[in-house]
């Protein structure tokens, strides 16, 4: 099986304005309630979007031509759900620069290169962000074969976790009002982050959540094009995740 070109989770990953992340359980704390939306703004330059993108992706390094291990450390499939709301666990058709297919819909990340890509979103100066241990990602696809991608970072302990993200958020910070490369919606900062991107370069739509969990980051989007979820479906993916 081929690889394809698919959206970076880095490119679609939680922003957050003004408020800390905190550590929290899905399992322990209630989903968050979906507050009124904030939305960016800013000049609008589709032609600076798309090279933005492959510039990210020209500096990333290339992926082993070995398919993708399906454990990460201590981290298997158990460690996301098959199924989150409409999205259903299906085997990743591989990403060109990131990753080779291995029959499976998890699958192991270098963690470098996951931390590495991240860091290419700031849109300034941002603290460095810890780098995890090990790094398993997930793919889904809903009824209207709409994608959706998991990423689950283990830390050495919760407080690399935290400090984790303490500095994403930062670096999220970064890219606040603005439309270019993607204009953010903010729906909730707490327990979860919870926004909504749509992507200048290419049009698309997402939902993203963020959760850590002791000394475990997970990060979850999902693809919504033309398939705008609910208040009620992002809270069941809020309890979820």
């Amino acid at each position: 099986m081929g690889t394809r070109h698919a959206p970076p989770l880095a490119a679609i990953t939680v922003l957050a304005l003004g408020l800390p992340l905190t550590a929290c359980s899905s399992a322990e704390q209630a989903p968050p309630q979906v507050s009124p939306s904030l939305s960016t703004s800013g000049s609008v330059d589709p032609s600076r979007a798309a090279d933005q993108v492959a510039s990210e992706r020209a500096h990333l390094p290339s992926a082993s031509a070995t398919p993708a291990a399906t454990r990460a450390g201590d981290l298997d499939q158990s460690v996301f759900r098959a199924s989150m709301g409409r999205w259903k666990a299906v085997p990743g058709e591989g990403d060109e620069g990131t990753y080779q297919p291995n029959g499976s819909w998890v699958h192991a990340l270098d963690p470098a290169q996951v931390v590495q890509g991240l860091s290419l979103q700031a849109c300034g100066k941002s603290p460095a962000l810890p780098q995890p241990k090990h790094v398993l990602a997930s793919d889904y696809r809903d009824q209207g074969n709409r994608p959706a991608v998991g990423q689950a970072l283990r830390f050495a302990d919760a407080g690399r976790a935290k400090a984790f993200a303490g500095a994403y958020v930062a670096l999220l910070k970064t890219c606040t009002a603005r439309k270019n490369p993607m204009a953010v919606t903010v729906l909730s900062t707490s327990p979860q982050l919870v926004d909504r991107r749509a992507m200048l370069a290419d049009g698309s739509a997402w939902l993203e959540v963020v959760s850590v969990q002791g000394n475990l980051v997970k990060l979850f989007a999902a693809n919504e094009q033309d398939a705008k979820l609910t208040d009620a479906e992002v809270q069941a993916i809020t309890k979820a995740i």
